[in-house]
């Protein structure tokens, strides 16, 4: 009988275990921060790919603000490739928060009517865009949100996280 029990509570203790590791989100997944600079008189552009793994070959999601949030649109306009910004790995609390931020604002809503209407050259463009996901995901931004915020200034900025580490 006593052998009976201690299976029994081996057996709970195995289930918990095992629920917790399984329903407990995993994830290794990581950015790239796409530039493209010698576009819109010298300005630039700048979009981010969302890898949820490290095995996956189609970002899970897409952001280039106002441009519709499509990279083979990215490429028809602008007629170039971009240079590719791996930045380091990602862990799934911020990919929850991420996903939580992405579905509420503006740079989601590629069908709604007024996407892009906010969009200004110097106070809320594809820079503004990705700076604010990259905050999203936790990575350690030391770059203002400010007015004139530029791709350039982004892609130093994503150099300087890959360099940091995070």
């Amino acid at each position: 009988m006593k052998s009976l029990k201690s299976l029994t509570l081996l057996m709970l203790v195995l289930s918990v275990v095992l629920s917790i590791v399984f329903s407990t989100k995993t994830f290794a997944g990581y950015c790239n921060l796409l530039y493209w600079g010698k576009i819109n008189m010298g300005f630039g552009h700048v979009a981010l790919e969302v890898f949820e793994h490290d095995n996956q070959t189609t970002p899970s999601y897409y952001i280039s603000y106002a441009m519709g949030n499509d990279y083979q649109s990215d490429l028809r306009r602008i007629n170039a490739q971009p240079e590719k910004i791996k930045l380091p790995n990602l862990d799934a609390s911020y990919f929850d928060k991420f996903e939580t931020w992405f579905s509420s604002v503006e740079y989601s809503m590629t069908g709604s009517p007024s996407y892009g209407s906010t969009y200004n050259l110097t106070r809320n463009n594809c820079a503004h865009a990705v700076r604010s996901a990259l905050v999203g995901f936790g990575y350690k931004v030391k770059l203002p949100n400010r007015w004139a915020l530029t791709p350039k200034g982004v892609r130093k900025e994503a150099y300087r996280i890959k360099a940091a580490g995070r």
